[in-house]
């Protein structure tokens, strides 16, 4: 997945809070921004693909979920733990809204 866009919403115990609508273009983040509050700055810590988000699930924490809805290219839900012995430090990211966008195309050069 190369091209796409998405709603990515964080639950837990951290700031900033609120639905971000995402733009990935050749697996970059492209464009963010919150969903009903224009003109405010999205934090790069909110500037997630989804492959990004994978890679999380993946690092060093103790508990991972990744949940796909049948026939979907991305999940729609990821959780962590980080320390399952410590309180709080849970993430969850809510995955809705995806869909595959076209390629931009290459610039022809002369």
């Amino acid at each position: 997945m190369e091209d796409y866009r998405y709603t990515l919403r964080q639950s837990c115990f951290c700031a900033p809070s609120g639905r971000v609508r995402l733009e990935v273009r050749e697996g970059d983040v492209a464009s963010a921004g919150y969903v009903g509050r224009a003109g405010d700055r999205v934090p790069d810590s909110l500037c997630l693909s989804v492959n990004d988000l994978l890679a999380r699930a993946d690092d060093d924490v103790d508990r991972a979920t990744v949940t796909w809805a049948a026939g979907s290219p991305a999940p729609s839900r990821i959780s962590i733990d980080h320390d399952t012995n410590m309180s709080d430090d849970e993430v969850r990211w809510s995955i809705s809204g995806f869909r595959v966008l076209d390629p931009v195309p290459s610039p022809i050069l002369d």
